[in-house]
C-alpha cells in the first residue's frame, strides 16, 4: 500500500512553537495521510522518532507508537511526549520520522518521506508546579512586520486583530418572519501588537507626539511572515496613530514586554506578492531583560523590584462621524498614564511603608522617581520619569509558586516620560 504525505510546513507547526521548552518534548502534531493519491480514512497504527538529521543520522528519542489514530479526510491529530530529556530541544534542529500502517494491518509498516524539520524555537524554564505553565501567547512562528513610508518601523510577534469589522443589519421586508441581513457600518478594530522590549526611538517620539496633544495619523502596513520567511497576509492601516504604549513584565520568560496599540480607522487587505525571497529570521527573539527594575529618588533612595506591570500612557480613542461618513472617524481623547504596579521579596525598608502610611494620614506624598529597566549585565534598555506619584497600594502577599513573602505597591502617576 502506497502512502505519501501532502502537508506544509507551516500546518505542522501549527502548534508547536507554543508547547515545546527546553524541559519538555510534548507538542501537538497535525497532518494529513493519502492513500493511492486519495485522501485516508480510518484508523491507522503510527510510529514517531526524532533524529538530529534529514536522513540517516541518530534517533534522538524513543519511539512513540500510537494505535487506532482516526484519519478524516485525510486528516489527524496527535500529541507526541517524547519526555523531558534537555538534549530533545537544545537549540540544534530536529526531524520527525514518522512511519504508518492501517489499524491491524500485518504490513510492515511504510516510512513517509522526506522527515520534517522541526525548527528550534525560543525556550523557557517553567516553575515545577502540579499544573505546567505554557510559553506567552505573542510567542509564534509568525512575525508581524510594520512599514510606514517604506521603512520597517519594527517587528512584533503578537497582533490580536487586523480587521476590518462590518457591522450586521437585520431587517425584515413585508411579511417575512426570517430577518434579512445586510452591510452597516465598517469599523477597524484597535490593533494591539506585542514584542519584547527595545530602544525604538522612532515609536516612541509618534507616541509622545501624540501624547503631547498632536493629532499625528499615518499609513501603517503590515506584513505577516510565517517560519519559512514568507509573506502570507498584508494589510494597510489608514489614519493610524498610537494610543497606547506600554511596558509589562513577563515572568515565564523572564524579561520585559512591550504593547503599542493603534487606533486606526480604516483596513485594506493588499495582495500577497507571487513570488518572494524570503526573510531569514528564525529563531526567533531572545529576550533582552532579565531585570534588575529600579525606581531612583532625588533624596538618594533607591527601590529594586523583580517584577512590574503597567508602565506608560494611554490615549483615549474619540470616534466621530462626518455628515455622510459611513466609517467613523477617529481623534486622540484624554492623555492618561497608567498606574504603575511593582513587586519584590518583601524588604527591611521603611521607606515604602513610611510613603504609604502618609497617604492614609492625609499628607499626599508626590514623588518623581527615575525608572530603569535594566538586562542581565546591568545595561539600561528602557528609562523614564515617573512624574507625581504617591502609592494606593501596598500590600504584602503570599507568592505560592517561589514559596517566598512578595510586597507589591501601585503608584498613582500621573505621567510618564521615557528618558
Amino acid at each position: 500500500m502506497n502512502f505519501s504525505r501532502l502537508i506544509k510546513r507551516n500546518t505542522i507547526l501549527f502548534s508547536l512553537c507554543l508547547l515545546i521548552s527546553s524541559l519538555a518534548g510534548a507538542f501537538t502534531y497535525q497532518g494529513r495521510l493519502h492513500d493511492k493519491g486519495d485522501p485516508a480514512q480510518g484508523k491507522y497504527d503510527m510510529f514517531f522518532t526524532l533524529y538530529d538529521a534529514a536522513s540517516g543520522g541518530n534517533a534522538v528519542s524513543a519511539t512513540i507508537t500510537l494505535s487506532q489514530v482516526e484519519v478524516t479526510n485525510g486528516y489527524f491529530t496527535v500529541d507526541l511526549d517524547f519526555g523531558t530529556s534537555a538534549y530533545l530541544f537544545n537549540g540544534q534542529p530536529r526531524w520527525l520520522d514518522i512511519a504508518t500502517k492501517p489499524y491491524r494491518s500485518i504490513l510492515v509498516p511504510e516510512t513517509l518521506s522526506p522527515r520534517q524539520k522541526i525548527s528550534p524555537v525560543p525556550s523557557a524554564t517553567f516553575a515545577n508546579t502540579a499544573e505546567r505553565l505554557e510559553p506567552p501567547a505573542f510567542i509564534s512562528n509568525y512575525i508581524i512586520r510594520m512599514v510606514i513610508d517604506g521603512t520597517v518601523r519594527g517587528t512584533f510577534h503578537y497582533f490580536n486583530q487586523l480587521g476590518p469589522d462590518t457591522e450586521v443589519v437585520e431587517y425584515l421586508d413585508g411579511e417575512e418572519r426570517i430577518p434579512r441581513k445586510r452591510p452597516g457600518s465598517t469599523h477597524a478594530p484597535d490593533v494591539e501588537l506585542k514584542c519584547f522590549a527595545n530602544q525604538n526611538s522612532y515609536l516612541e517620539a509618534w507616541f509622545a507626539s501624540v501624547a503631547a496633544g498632536t493629532v499625528d495619523r499615518r499609513t501603517v502596513t503590515f506584513s505577516i511572515v510565517n517560519q519559512d520567511g514568507y509573506i502570507v497576509d498584508r494589510r494597510e492601516m489608514l489614519h493610524c496613530w498610537p494610543c497606547i504604549l506600554r511596558y509589562d513584565y513577563e515572568p515565564r520568560f523572564d524579561t520585559v514586554v512591550m504593547t503599542l496599540t493603534l487606533a486606526t480607522e480604516q483596513v485594506n487587505q493588499l495582495e500577497v506578492p507571487t513570488i518572494q525571497k524570503p526573510f531569514h529570521w528564525f529563531p526567533g527573539p531572545q529576550p533582552v531583560i532579565k531585570g534588575p527594575f529600579r525606581l531612583s529618588f532625588d533624596s538618594g533612595e533607591e527601590l529594586v523590584f523583580n517584577s512590574f506591570s503597567q508602565v506608560g500612557t494611554k490615549v483615549e480613542v474619540v470616534e466621530y462621524m462626518n455628515s455622510e461618513d459611513r466609517i467613523p472617524r477617529k481623534r486622540p481623547g484624554r492623555t492618561i498614564t497608567l498606574d504603575p504596579t511593582f513587586d519584590r521579596p518583601v524588604q527591611q525598608n521603611t521607606f515604602l511603608k513610611s510613603w504609604y502610611q502618609s497617604v492614609l494620614d492625609g499628607a499626599t506624598v508626590r514623588y518623581s522617581p527615575s525608572l530603569s529597566l535594566n538586562n542581565s549585565d546591568g545595561t539600561t534598555v528602557i528609562e523614564g520619569t515617573l512624574i507625581n506619584c504617591w502609592p494606593c497600594k501596598f500590600e504584602p502577599h503570599y507568592d505560592t509558586v517561589n514559596k517566598v513573602l512578595n510586597e507589591t505597591v501601585k503608584l498613582a502617576c500621573e505621567k510618564f516620560t521615557l528618558n
